[in-house]
């Protein structure tokens, strides 16, 4: 007899367990980042220079994988959730944009301008823009609500503070995207295709005990 599978039955109930198992990955990486790169470099450059380019990879996934609706609220409740767990500033200075902007970039642009048979450059392209993207107005609101500069306003008397900011992470991290933003499409071109072989082993395992039933 066959036995019911919940999976294959209700699809909207695997989207929501395959979606927050991805949401909240995001969350452990930057924990365990945050911990395990204190005082770790890489010639000479911190390990949190680069590191924190990994941590929504799950987020790109799950854009593939799921619909849209559950994806974005999923990595809107991800960064959040990576706020609250990571940064030593108050939850008041959070700002909703941040977690739009990764809605956007880690969802929204790679489900719609990717498809998981696409050519890698394609893939390389598009995760670099959604990267650069990211980092860009990420930290133009880290900049605003967190240290008090507004780069649309900007005056004299920030220039000291905002010029080590820029030294110490922003100038610091950009040039590790290119290589990241490689990494990562290795990486999703490799789980596509072992996920896709998983697929195809669940559909000829069900039509096999639909056939013996």
């Amino acid at each position: 007899m066959l036995k019911p599978n919940i999976y294959h039955k209700n699809e909207l109930l695997r989207q929501i367990i395959f979606a927050s198992f991805l949401s909240y990955i995001p969350v452990v990486l930057a924990k365990c980042f945050n911990e395990i790169s204190n005082g770790i470099s890489f010639y000479a450059i911190p390990a949190k220079s680069y590191l924190p380019y990994l941590v929504f990879l799950p987020l790109i996934i799950m854009s593939f994988y799921v619909s849209k609706i559950l994806a974005c609220m999923g990595a809107f409740l991800s960064e959040t959730l990576v706020f609250c767990i990571t940064t030593k500033h108050k939850i008041t200075n959070y700002s909703p944009i941040a977690g739009l902007v990764c809605v956007l970039c880690f969802v929204l642009l790679p489900s719609c301008l990717l498809k998981k048979e696409d050519h890698l450059l394609k893939f390389y392209i598009v995760i670099l823009i959604s990267q650069f993207l990211f980092q860009v107005i990420s930290w133009h609101q880290v900049l605003k609500y967190r240290f008090g500069i507004d780069l649309f306003n900007y005056k004299s008397q920030y220039n000291d503070k905002f010029i080590n900011i820029l030294k110490v992470s922003l100038l610091i991290r950009l040039p590790f995207l290119s290589i990241t933003s490689l990494l990562v499409v290795l990486i999703l071109k490799k789980l596509f295709s072992r996920l896709e072989q998983f697929q195809n082993q669940q559909k000829s395992q069900n039509h096999l005990n639909i056939a013996n039933v």
